[in-house]
């Protein structure tokens, strides 16, 4: 899998033409869970479901894209057992397998869910494994113009008609520090000394999806190590928040994987020599 090339190419579709998804591509999918699937912990037990869009009447108003439920031919269910960074897990997990479905043609869209307690009952399955992620999926509709919400706060919504399904998102100078959270210290000389390779993982994380596309993270890289700061965002809860730093992760660290073979993220991370701002938290550390 080209991943710089799939992050570039990936959208998010709200709407799905009714072709299924063939079985072939559900075996392909499940092999590479079982086989290949890019993990944070793995420790961690993890199980992949899919649902036939006949779950769709049984999801409406607990799970959804903006408490909209998104009617597909499919639906993949990833959860887990609770415990430390469950939900960064099973993001990363599960935006892997967004673009594994990417390489193999399908289109997709992350779904919200209010209530996992409430999911995992109406799909009638055990509540062992309550953490919980979910993705719609099939061939999505190509239409020529949507209408992009960018949410500045409840009261101040810019609506722009764009071509395409491309949200609006931050650029690598506002997501990418050098030695601290919010500096002017020119980052450019820093990431052009490793060629285009840092470059491009940087743009891969601008580009990820998030709640409400509000991103609220970024990077800032200080004696060769990158670390992923969590800002304050009042309209992104904490479970929320773990699943976007899990695919923000992935689409980093898959983008570098070529170049720095043996690094990987770490949670073990000490933010206070960052003398990070209020209301921002290290989340984990990836050495450079």
């Amino acid at each position: 899998m080209d991943y710089s090339a799939l992050i570039q190419n990936r959208k998010s579709f709200r709407s799905f033409t009714a072709q299924p998804v063939t079985y072939a591509a559900l075996e392909e999918i499940d092999v590479f869970f079982h086989e290949s699937c890019q993990r944070l912990d793995l420790s961690i037990p993890v199980e992949l479901t899919v649902f036939p869009s006949e779950v769709h009447a049984g999801l409406d108003g607990i799970v959804g894209y903006h408490q909209i439920m998104i009617g597909a031919p499919a639906y993949l269910l990833l959860r887990s057992s609770t415990g430390s960074h469950a939900r960064e897990n099973l993001g990363y997990m599960m935006e892997d397998l967004v673009l594994k479905l990417l390489d193999l043609g399908y289109d997709s869209c992350w779904l919200n869910i209010d209530d996992e307690k409430v999911l995992l009952e109406r799909l009638n399955l055990d509540l062992d494994k309550s953490v919980c992620a979910l993705i719609a999926f099939g061939i999505g509709k190509k239409e020529r113009k949507t209408l992009r919400l960018t949410i500045k706060s409840m009261s101040d919504i810019d609506a722009e008609v764009k071509r395409g399904y491309f949200a609006q998102k931050k650029n690598i100078h506002e997501m990418v520090y050098l030695n601290a959270l919010g500096s002017s210290e020119p980052i450019a000389p820093y990431l052009d000394s490793y060629g285009e390779h840092l470059w491009r993982a940087f743009y891969a994380a601008t580009l990820s999806p998030s709640y409400l596309n509000r991103q609220p993270y970024a990077f800032v890289v200080k004696d060769n190590i990158c670390y992923l700061i969590r800002v304050h965002d009042q309209f992104t809860n904490d479970d929320n928040a773990a699943i976007g730093h899990g695919i923000v992760m992935l689409h980093f660290a898959a983008t570098l994987k070529h170049l720095i073979p043996d690094s990987k993220w770490c949670f073990d991370v000490d933010g206070t020599s960052l003398a990070l701002p209020d209301g921002c938290v290290a989340v984990a550390r990836y050495q450079l």
